[in-house]
């Protein structure tokens, strides 16, 4: 074979390649090589109707109507106008899955009602002269009540820095004062423990809430003004073995 021949044929040889290699290869057209693309979406059915034997669903998207054939659904007739559903389909609009959209509706938190408790009444006003204050609460500025202020005493010692020299056991006295009278909301000796309070406003009712704890009791107790004296209730009573570790 001359130069030239084998030149020629080296020649063809090169371009087959250069073609074969240029030409794209289309995958069959089945599971192995062909995924049907599907679209997630969620809306309100506003209607559902059989045209030509087809059974259509149409969704409000958006502001978009998407409409769906759900002739493969067996339960066509269960599904419900005004109600909203997820689902999915294909980009030829078949309805792929469907299901219903459960909204968690909030939960109403129930007004906790106190009861009814004991009523405290004025009395003179108390004698606090032996008595340390240790915080008073202004209410005449928020509350129309005759009860200028709400006062925690105790009998502990005050040093000269200003801090209280607590006892093993001290006596608290809480007092919602007005001008003339008092009303004594709680007078007890606590061992190990101590008495705490707050005083807010409710439906324009004047609150005053307390905190007790020691070593072996956790109450809770609220007070509310009725406009003629104090609606005394518990609100929580530790109760059991109760073994307090820090206050």
């Amino acid at each position: 074979m001359n130069k030239k021949v084998l030149f020629m044929v080296v020649l063809v040889l090169t371009m087959a390649l250069v073609f074969t290699a240029c030409v794209k290869i289309e995958p069959d057209n089945n599971d192995d090589f062909y995924e049907e693309s599907t679209t997630d979406a969620s809306g309100l059915l506003k209607d559902k109707y059989v045209e030509n034997n087809v059974k259509y669903l149409e969704f409000e998207v958006g502001t978009e109507t998407v409409k769906l054939d759900a002739t493969e659904f067996d339960d066509f007739d269960l599904f419900e106008l005004g109600k909203n559903y997820k689902f999915k389909y294909n980009q030829d609009n078949d309805l792929i899955d469907i299901q219903e959209e459960v909204k968690e509706e909030p939960v109403e938190k129930e007004e906790v009602s106190l009861g009814e408790g004991v009523v405290i009444y004025a009395s003179d006003k108390v004698d606090t002269s032996e008595l340390n204050l240790i915080r008073s609460v202004e209410t005449a500025p928020f509350t129309d009540s005759e009860i200028a202020k709400v006062s925690l005493y105790t009998n502990a010692a005050k040093g000269e820095d200003g801090f209280f020299q607590w006892d093993d056991s001290n006596y608290y006295l809480l007092v919602a004062e007005t001008e003339t009278q008092d009303y004594i909301l709680f007078e007890n000796t606590i061992q190990l423990g101590e008495l705490d309070f707050s005083v807010f406003m409710k439906d324009n009712m004047l609150n005053i809430a307390t905190l007790y704890t020691s070593t072996a009791d956790l109450n809770f107790t609220v007070y509310e003004f009725n406009g003629t004296g104090f609606n005394e209730v518990p609100y929580y009573v530790g109760s059991g073995d109760i073994n307090m570790i820090s206050f």
